[in-house]
């Protein structure tokens, strides 16, 4: 289990801007709100994105961080199929309420009970919340400041006591298009961060009904 929520998190932690913050002065909530509508909007249209990723995790315990690569594909409302393919292959599809995941081959998938995984939860519940720009969603389990416009950058932290052991914040870069988000950053409790880079992202493509 534990081996298994460490691969979660390296598969899902993200992009970190040289790992600082920028510098803006936190948002009124009136620019805050102006910031969403904006992102709403663009974001309103969007059915389906799939694109490429290059990943880059840092440990303190690691000189020289490992970078994979891999790709991801999601459809409205509630379905994203993340994987990574090198060094080495493993991902997990959630769709609905249920999960496979699988390490190696992606066709010897085992199935999981998305409740039973908190974890894989969390951050597909916020990977939809972003994908569908619902920010009610996401204010009701994190605090949310705009730290830029141009583009917009999001920081995410943590209410809840339990997610804050393992999670310190996630910050969202919009694409110069406000319609998804161009890169992520996670940063750990521990210092432990992720970089991941969105790369030739296609918005409303065609996607095959069996990759979910």
């Amino acid at each position: 289990m534990k081996q298994l929520i460490l691969i979660t998190i390296i598969l899902l932690m993200p992009f970190n801007a040289l790992c600082q913050e920028p510098q803006d002065a936190a948002a009124p909530s009136s620019d805050k709100t102006q910031a969403f509508a904006r992102i709403r909007k663009a974001a309103s249209s969007v059915r389906t994105l799939a694109g490429e990723f290059t990943q880059e995790k840092h440990l303190d315990i690691l000189k020289n961080a490992p970078v994979s690569k891999g790709r991801f594909f999601y459809k409205t409302p509630d379905c994203l199929r993340w994987e990574v393919l090198e060094p080495a292959s493993m991902g997990f599809i959630v769709k609905g309420d249920k999960g496979k995941r699988w390490k190696g081959r992606s066709d010897n998938m085992q199935a999981f009970d998305l409740k039973k995984e908190p974890v894989i939860r969390i951050i597909s519940n916020q990977v939809f919340a972003w994908a569908r720009a619902d920010f009610e969603q996401l204010e009701s389990g994190y605090d949310i400041t705009v730290l830029g416009y141009s583009p917009v950058i999001l920081k995410l932290v943590p209410l809840s006591v339990t997610e804050k052991k393992y999670l310190a914040f996630i910050m969202l870069i919009f694409s110069a298009t406000e319609d998804y988000v161009n890169a992520i950053e996670i940063r750990e409790a521990g210092g432990d961060y992720t970089k991941i880079n969105f790369i030739d992202m296609v918005i409303n493509g065609p996607l095959q009904e069996d990759i979910f």
